[in-house]
């Protein structure tokens, strides 16, 4: 990364810098036709190379980290941005454009930049020659609020030499004053475009591991720190767990201010990367006493030593196993006889646990497909949410096969709605579309809602088959409003409270769709861990939503490893966990877990919930009081 160049002062006030990367996608051929290929990443280098400094004995030079063939951003446009009334203006300063007009032996220099702000159904581009000694200016008309996407091409005549997009969150200016800065909060920066990284759980107090969103982070072996003010030196975290679409990594304990973040595979190839502010840590509260100290926390399942068995005269594709152990906990669901409903994405299939403790394989070959018919030839592709039917049965989100299923009392599987083709399309409920469903939930008036998360809606199937969108566009973003203008990021777990309002756990955002058709945010929309009063809260990943019979809502904060709970009162208290995850049963404040997901409530009042880190299967019940002393009468 270039050291960050001081702008020239400019006629604007109150800006604010911004970052936007940019990646290269072209080769220059060697004649004066220029004509579009792949452009080397030397050919993004610098005019000259900052000199790093001298790294720690946990420090990576960028410099150093470039030579052993990690894919680092080697150039980037420095954007002052600010309001003019109802325009957006966005200024490249005269040191910037004298950096990208330079030619060198392998570059020959940007005649142009298209900068692009889209937004739904908001598109405009904005096109600034540059000019030796000038400012370039780009100007958008009237952005609506909400959040953007940010995207640029430098350009050569016909031929495209680098590009780039980030995202830009835009306000509301109704009763704004001028000169309101806007700012970046990600970028993308690689020598090919990648898709942008999300912090999933905002910025993390010291100690505290960093959860990043996004995807092939599966793929992940290098994670990199920067500092803006010392953007020549990189600090290497310590990756702490991975999955397709989502890491979590240890980051370096001395950032501060703006700090840029980028991953990688093995062979160097960038997979990501967001830039974000990274403010003065404060402490972190314990769980509110008086509310943990009235429960207790035991293990149901545990997964590392229990083993399923197949049912009697059952056939599996998984190689006529006697006994299965459990490898992951998603989804949870209870019948009225007490039996618990285990979906486990690992292995695609649906597990059942008695009252006595006996666990066996419900549904499912093992094998990832699709098929219908007897539990036990019948084949999902990673499950997730389940619900019971209070008809009879089992419903399954069948995340992969992007459709809903049913299991039947008699252990038969059927498609319950959707294609099982990724799309979004309402309607019939067997010629409904969805991608990739995750939580369900059961309405007042019979209705099935279910989270269809990588469509980014909520659908509802009414008693009568039809499959409607009651919130959201498809479009990412945060914005509330009216259901169908509304917007969600990654709705995950759903619950339905007495008044047959809809509560929805949207990545670390708690929000709420009223039965009039509104959805509004009630937490706080900055990620951390904070109790208190809901507009104040702060959460890291809501993973799992149940209301008990008081009307308090249960909610498990997946990355913050707590339980919380928000009463009726609006106020938001810890039950459970701690700051370091662990596996501890016990006094509910002593208690730790590792990954809390699905919740449900039983009739007496206790919570199980899924905790997906062992796997297995934790309650939580209220301490009976202890009984009053016998009172003295006296001697007759």
């Amino acid at each position: 990364m270039p050291r960050r160049v001081s702008p020239a002062p400019l006629s604007l006030p109150a800006l604010s810098a911004l970052v936007l990367a940019l990646s290269a996608c072209g080769e220059l051929s060697s004649s004066n036709n220029l004509s579009p290929s792949v452009l080397p990443p030397s050919a993004l280098q610098p005019l000259s190379t900052p000199t790093p400094l001298a790294p720690s004995a946990f420090a990576l030079t960028l410099e150093q980290a470039r030579q052993a063939g990690l894919a680092v951003p080697s150039n980037r446009i420095v954007l002052l941005l600010q309001e003019q009334g109802s325009d957006l203006v966005a200024q490249l300063p005269v040191s910037e454009v004298e950096r990208w007009l330079a030619r060198t032996a392998s570059w020959p220099g940007v005649e142009g930049i298209d900068l692009s702000i889209t937004l739904g159904s908001y598109r405009q581009t904005a096109t600034a020659p540059l000019r030796p000694g000038q400012p370039a200016t780009f100007t958008f008309t009237n952005p609506p609020a909400g959040e953007a996407e940010l995207s640029a091409v430098a350009y050569r005549g016909s031929t495209t030499l680098a590009q780039g997009k980030g995202s830009l969150t835009l306000s509301d200016r109704s009763g704004a004053s001028g000169g309101t800065n806007r700012r970046l909060a990600m970028l993308v920066l690689t020598e090919v475009e990648v898709p942008l990284l999300h912090t999933g759980s905002g910025v993390p107090a010291p100690g505290q591991p960093l959860l990043l969103l996004g995807e092939n982070l599966e793929r992940v072996e290098t994670v990199l720190f920067a500092s803006a003010a010392n953007p020549e030196r990189s600090l290497k975290g310590e990756i702490r767990s991975r999955s397709s679409d989502r890491l979590t990594v240890m980051p370096p304990a001395s950032l501060s201010g703006t700090v840029w973040v980028a991953v990688a595979d093995a062979a160097g190839q960038g997979l990501g990367t967001l830039v974000y502010e990274w403010p003065a840590p404060t402490p972190l509260p314990t769980p509110t006493a008086a509310a943990a100290s009235a429960w207790r926390v035991e293990t149901l399942l545990n997964g590392r030593t229990a083993s399923a068995v197949l049912p009697r005269n059952s056939v599996s594709d998984g190689g006529g196993e006697a006994e299965i152990p459990l490898k992951q906990v998603g989804g949870i669901a209870v019948d009225p006889e007490g039996f618990f409903y285990l979906a486990d994405p690992a292995q695609h299939r649906i597990f059942r646990l008695s009252p006595e403790g006996e666990l066996e394989v419900w549904a499912g070959s093992g094998k990832a497909g699709y098929r219908d018919g007897a539990a036990d030839r019948a084949q999902f592709d990673s499950p997730q949410g389940l619900l019971w039917d209070p008809k009879g049965g089992l419903w399954v989100a069948d995340s992969g096969n992007h459709c809903l299923r049913h299991i039947s009392p008699q252990r038969q599987v059927t498609t319950f709605a959707g294609t099982c083709v990724a799309g979004y399309r309402d309607g019939k409920r067997d010629q409904a579309q969805f991608r990739e469903p995750f939580g369900l939930a059961l309405g007042l008036e019979g209705s099935l809602y279910v989270a269809d998360r990588a469509d980014r809606r909520i659908r509802r199937i009414t008693p009568a088959g039809e499959v409607t969108t009651v919130a959201g566009t498809g479009q990412p973003g945060s914005a509330d409003g009216p259901a169908e203008q509304a917007q969600l990021l990654q709705p995950t777990a759903l619950a339905v409270d007495r008044e047959g309002n809809l509560w929805i756990a949207d990545r670390h955002r708690l929000r709420r769709l009223s039965a009039d058709g509104e959805l509004t945010t009630l937490s706080s929309p900055e990620a951390g861990y904070r109790d208190g009063s809901l507009a104040e809260a702060r959460f890291q990943t809501l993973a799992g939503l149940a209301f008990d019979g008081s009307g308090s809502l249960w909610l498990a904060d997946r990355d913050n490893q707590r339980i919380r709970r928000l009463q009726p009162n609006g106020q938001v208290s810890t039950l459970a966990g701690g700051e370091e995850p662990g596996w501890q049963d016990g006094p509910a404040s002593s208690a730790r877990f590792q990954q809390p997901g699905h919740l449900l409530i039983l009739p007496d009042g206790s919570v199980v919930v899924a905790d997906s880190g062992l796997p297995g299967l934790r309650r939580l019940s209220r301490l009976l009081p202890p009984p009053a002393p016998p009172v003295s009468r006296g001697s007759p």
